[in-house]
Parts: structure tokens; C-alpha cells; sequence
């Protein structure tokens, strides 16, 4: 089951987790360097921007999902997934855009990782590589949701008033 944690457990779940980050995209960029979230030291740089306005989900032990540019009103917000199974991934992806779907996002992934392909399939939109790696990006969407309001009316024989 996907949900959303809190920074507190964040470093020690990653930290102590059993996954790997085969293709070094797991980072974040702090003063023009890349920070990868493999030590403690960088999981409490993130854990004190989370307390500022970042999200992150996971699934159980198979797999984090976290953003970047949040908290810092960033033009670009970033999407760094860690995973195991590629369907954790896309379980991961899929359950949040569920929730943030109203903003922009973007994805920076190495062109190897199997991540590329699966955010393409659920709607971002392949912007420019760089050497080994690719930029995705996904518009904001409107959410229209169901109400119990649209269900209580009869559109065929409208209320005379």
C-alpha cells in the first residue's frame, strides 16, 4: 500500500533500506552540486526541506518516492523515485499523481533506467537529453472529481421551477 511519510522516519527508512540506487538518480541539487540520499548527512539536508513543503510516499520497503523544488518555489519541480520492482515504480508515480496531479513536474533519469519509459506512459512528455540522461515533464492538469451534488441530479427532466 502507497503512503505518505514524514520526515522524521524518512532517513532511517532510506538510510537502513535494502535499496540500491543502480542508476544514481536518486538525488538532489543543493548550491549547483548533486547530493546523492545515500548518507545521513544529505537525508537531514532533505528531512529539513520536507518540514518546508516536500512530499514523500512509499511502498513498504520496495520503494520512495520523493520531490524536489517545493519548498523553495522552484520554476522546476523534481520527481526522484528509488525502487526495486518496476511496478513499485509505477504503483509509486501513479498514486501520486493521483493526488499532485494539478502541478507541473518534471523527471531527470538516466536513459538506462526503466523509469523513463513508465513515466511516458502515464503522461509525461519527453523534453531533451543531456549526455546519459533525459528530461520528462508533465503539465498540470485540472482534476475534476466526482460529487455527490452530480449524482443527485436528473439531467434529462430538469426541476421546473
Amino acid at each position: 500500500m502507497v503512503e505518505r511519510i514524514k520526515s522524521s522516519k524518512l532517513a532511517l527508512e532510506i538510510l537502513f533500506g535494502n535499496i540500491k540506487d543502480n542508476f544514481q538518480d536518486f538525488y538532489i541539487t543543493v548550491d549547483k552540486e548533486r547530493v546523492l540520499l545515500n548518507n545521513l548527512v544529505a537525508l537531514k539536508k532533505y528531512a529539513k526541506m520536507m518540514k518546508r513543503g516536500e512530499v514523500c510516499f512509499r511502498e513498504g520497503s520496495k520503494g520512495f518516492l520523493i520531490t524536489y523544488g517545493i519548498h523553495d518555489k522552484s520554476p522546476r519541480k523534481y520527481i526522484k523515485i528509488l525502487f526495486d520492482d518496476v511496478n513499485i515504480a509505477k504503483k509509486l508515480l501513479r498514486s501520486f499523481l493521483y493526488e499532485y496531479g494539478n502541478k507541473e513536474f518534471f523527471i531527470k533519469v538516466k536513459r538506462t533506467n526503466p523509469l523513463g519509459r513508465i513515466a511516458q506512459s502515464l503522461g509525461f512528455i519527453f523534453l531533451g537529453g543531456r549526455g546519459t540522461e533525459i528530461l520528462l515533464m508533465r503539465k498540470a492538469e485540472k482534476i475534476f472529481r466526482y460529487s455527490n451534488r452530480d449524482k443527485d441530479e436528473d439531467y434529462d427532466n430538469p426541476r421546473q421551477y
